[in-house]
């Protein structure tokens, strides 16, 4: 979680320090997690919070609160200061030795980042925030042009600078050029255990190697999927090229427990507006049985004399007039029904499925995703879109940047689709990836909307509420 500049580092100016390939201050979240849980808040806020540029030439180190640098204190305050510091490092430095101590080699291999995660290259690179708490930036690592770290808690130690190169533009801090440091001291004398004998802690070791290469090879076996972040390494390496046209095509990975979420989720949610649609439908009245009509009884007929004479008797009807036909009024016309705008705040709501207008989406529309930055820091998500479907997505990230991007949407079949592409800023560095939401009518016409990342296709729930 990234908070307060402190400065900028160039990658050639320090040499990182690393234990079996991974090097120490790259595992920041991991260390300060461990020294949270055994010594305390403290303790973990003595360590910068490192972030690596998108080119990887240099490095950013944040603290949780504002600091200054420590010759910028009085005098009583920078012994207050390098008394707290001096404590702290003591502390850390214990919980190494008794982790380095053990015979878990995980726990040996976490002891040993601790140790070398409290060198540092000089004074100059000491902070104190606003309540005397210190904070340390460059830890972990030596001057690139020196063989040994030096630390602040030596007798000895060189006076205060700040910087660590000979030209002026290698670390920024508030605009300003730096300049280099004292001479480095001489390295620490070796950590050596006593008490065993070697043999001892080689038989160990070679245990807990085979312990490891059995444990790793079942849980490969039998979880083929799982991923293991130590000690393997603690920073995201770039992806490997494309393999040749002639490799064969690697098989679909199984649905993560994320994706199975939102599948379910979306069955649920067709389930349920099925169901509601079987109880609208008005069920066919049943067929009407029909009485059998009783035959008629028919009477003989009677003599053509007869049926003459009774003709001729018959006395003459006087014809009727015509009572006059009726003109059927005109009904009046029903008016049609106002379609209501949204007011703010009100959910979206999708027409009927005969309806293929875009009316209803003109205007803007805060999205509630829940979706974070690569930082875990959360954002703001808000479409605005006109008549004819087309639009803008607009991004606020914590530190009030704006990224902007194209939106397009249309009505298919009932359902909302909503196509938004890569969001970038002018001022910011940065961008983020296109997404694509897609939403079905619930109760009430009540959109319910799902949208997936088109880089990895991870799904999220999202709502509309009007702006």
């Amino acid at each position: 979680m990234a908070g307060y500049f402190i400065l900028s580092t160039r990658k050639g100016d320090y040499r990182a320090l690393a234990v079996q390939g991974s090097q120490v201050y790259a595992c920041h979240a991991q260390l300060v997690a461990l020294l949270r849980a055994h010594l305390g808040e403290p303790h973990a806020r003595l360590l910068a919070e490192p972030l690596m540029d998108q080119q990887g030439n240099a490095v950013d180190w944040y603290a949780a609160e504002a600091v200054r640098p420590l010759a910028d204190l009085p005098p009583e305050a920078q012994e207050n200061a390098l008394a707290h510091l001096r404590g702290l490092i003591t502390d850390i430095e214990a919980l190494a030795a008794r982790l380095g101590e053990e015979s878990d080699p995980n726990r040996c291999l976490c002891g040993a980042m601790l140790h070398l995660a409290t060198r540092y290259p000089g004074p100059g690179n000491v902070y104190v925030d606003g309540a005397g708490q210190p904070v340390l930036t460059c830890w972990g690592m030596t001057l690139a042009a020196s063989a040994a770290p030096e630390s602040l808690v030596r007798p000895g130690a060189a006076p205060l600078a700040a910087g660590a190169s000979n030209e002026g533009d290698r670390i920024i801090r508030e605009g300003k050029a730096l300049p280099r440091p004292a001479a480095p001291l001489p390295p620490p004398a070796p950590i050596t255990g006593a008490g065993e004998p070697w043999w001892k802690k080689l038989l160990m070791i070679l245990l807990g190697l085979v312990l490891a290469f059995l444990l790793f090879w079942g849980l490969g076996r039998f979880f083929p999927g799982l991923a293991f972040p130590l000690p393997g390494g603690c920073v995201k390496e770039a992806p490997l090229p494309a393999e040749a046209d002639t490799a064969p095509a690697p098989l679909d990975p199984a649905p993560t427990d994320a994706e199975l979420t939102a599948l379910r989720a979306e069955i649920e949610v067709l389930r349920q507006a099925a169901r509601a649609r079987a109880e609208a439908c008005i069920p066919p009245a049943p067929p009407v049985a029909e009485v059998p009509k009783a035959p008629e009884v028919t009477e003989p007929p009677k003599d053509l004399g007869d049926l003459l004479g009774d003709l001729t008797d018959l006395p003459k009807e006087e014809p009727k007039p015509e009572p006059p036909k009726e003109t059927p009024k005109p009904e009046p016309k029903k008016p049609e029904p106002k379609k209501e705008s949204p007011k703010k705040g009100d959910p979206l709501k999708l027409p009927d499925k005969d309806d293929k207008s875009m009316d209803f989406l003109d205007g803007c529309w805060n999205c509630r995703t829940g979706l974070t930055d690569t930082r875990g820091n959360p954002i703001k998500v808000r479409f605005c879109f006109g008549k004819n479907g087309k639009g803008q997505i607009t991004i606020l990230d914590r530190r009030g940047n704006t990224f902007t991007g194209t939106a397009q949407a249309q009505m298919q079949n009932g359902k909302l689709h909503i196509d938004a592409g890569e969001a970038s800023s002018r001022t910011s560095r940065g961008s983020f990836n296109g997404v694509r939401i897609d939403c079905t009518p619930g109760a009430g016409n009540a959109a319910l909307c799902y949208g997936r990342n088109k880089t990895d296709n991870s799904p999220w729930k999202a709502t509309f509420l009007r702006d």
